[in-house]
């Protein structure tokens, strides 16, 4: 195992503290429970191996180490002390070990026998293993209690051998301590880059998979693998076409081609997600949209208007930006509409009907820098937009249609593109 800093990038860092705080502490709760029972298991064994000192012993197991472990424990409970874990379970292993030096001290002095030691050893196992301390507070606990042992000890008068001897043994757990915790703590750190990771990786599936379809459709089918097919009373569909922009590509690069189809479609999506509507697909230099689907709004012709009337600003701001031939020819039609998912590998949301077909004609017979919409758009619309009458125009497989041109809101709806 190499020895590297147990330390990330800072945005990484916070988030890992935060994590491994919030996962620690039901293990720290245990821990500090078991502490807990140990002191006041020993207390048993104190009234049986060691009658004289029993009641010593209790005052300071039962009246001092325990009460503070349980404050400790109660602590854990307490809203967002997951940032102060470490914290907690270093006052809980200090307490633990102070609590072995005071039981010495209570004891009779027998400088060639150190039973201090003994109790301090678990202690330390507990600190650099079963308690998840991070390496650096593992370390800075495990030495600080070799310190108080040597300190303790001279006073007590141990004879010099048996305490090289201790000590020794005391400084090798501690330095195998160090390792095995140092090793824990980087395994945690690499389990948390790697669930970050997976979370990464999940989150990019989870956008590209709202990049094909509709978030509601995304999270059903998420839910279960049935077939997604339903039929709406009422929407409103938009076919926009880019007029010349075939004679445009013929002057540009492909990457300046694909770049320049992208800068527009990307303002048109931006206006689609303000505006609450759903884009269906794009082919080519079209573009189709749809309002009222999946989630079922009252408002889904005039949503569609205000994006159409917005796209139409957005051709005008290319055309002064040097694209002087660009135009845009939008068709709108509402109605009802079947829409579903197709496809097993690469799925795809689509809409059936003739309220598609009829506002694809709406488009494709339309005139450039115009909106043409249906009949059922008009009557919607009339009271709060300007239309003018086009007048009827033959729809292949519908003979002839009244059809309008829409031209602007006559006020500002709340929640649209100012």
């Amino acid at each position: 195992m190499s020895l590297l800093p147990l330390r990330l990038p800072p945005d990484l860092e916070a988030r890992f503290l935060a994590d491994d705080g919030r996962r620690s502490l039901p293990h720290i709760r245990g821990v500090l429970l078991t502490g807990i029972l140990a002191f006041a298991g020993f207390s048993l064994l104190d009234i049986w191996f060691l009658p004289s000192l029993s009641i010593a012993f209790a005052w300071i197991r039962l009246g001092l180490v325990c009460p503070l472990l349980l404050l400790l424990l109660g602590l854990t409970y307490r809203p967002g002390i997951h940032r102060w874990s470490q914290g907690i379970i270093s006052a809980a292993i200090t307490v633990a070990g102070i609590g072995v030096v005071f039981l010495r001290w209570a004891a009779p002095i027998t400088p060639n026998f150190d039973e201090m030691h003994v109790g301090l050893l678990l202690v330390l196992m507990y600190a650099y293993t079963v308690s998840r301390l991070r390496f650096f507070f593992a370390t800075l606990v495990g030495w600080g209690l070799i310190v108080v042992y040597q300190v303790t000890a001279a006073e007590i008068g141990f004879s010099a051998t048996v305490l090289a001897k201790s000590s020794f043994l005391l400084t090798a757990i501690s330095l195998i301590g160090m390792y095995a915790s140092y090793a824990q703590e980087k395994s945690a750190r690499k389990d948390f880059l790697q669930s970050q990771q997976i979370l990464m990786e999940h989150q990019r599936a989870e956008d590209l998979l709202l990049n094909i379809l509709p978030k509601a459709i995304a999270e059903r089918l998420k839910q279960s693998p049935e077939r997604i097919a339903e039929s709406y009373l009422e929407a409103t569909i938009l076919f926009a076409d880019i007029v010349n922009f075939t004679q445009l590509a013929e002057g540009l690069s492909p990457h300046d081609l694909v770049e320049l189809l992208n800068s527009i479609f990307s303002d048109f999506d931006r206006l689609v997600d303000q505006l609450g509507l759903e884009k269906i697909k794009t082919i080519g230099d079209a573009y189709m949209v749809v309002g009222g689907i999946p989630v079922v709004r009252m408002d889904h012709a005039q949503a569609v208007a205000d994006l159409a009337l917005a796209m139409q600003q957005v051709i005008e701001r290319y055309r002064l930006q040097g694209y002087p031939q660009m135009d845009i020819r939008i068709g709108i039609n509402s109605g009802p509409v079947i829409a579903g998912v197709i496809g097993l590998k690469k799925f795809i949301y689509d809409l059936w009907g003739d309220t598609v077909n009829v506002a694809s004609r709406m488009e494709s017979q339309g005139q450039p820098g115009t909106i043409q919409i249906s009949q059922s758009t008009f009557d919607i619309l009339q009271s709060d937009y300007r239309c003018s009458l086009r007048g009827n125009i033959a729809i292949k497989g519908k003979g002839d249609m009244t059809t309008y041109f829409l031209h602007q809101a006559l006020h500002h709806r709340c929640g649209t593109i100012p």
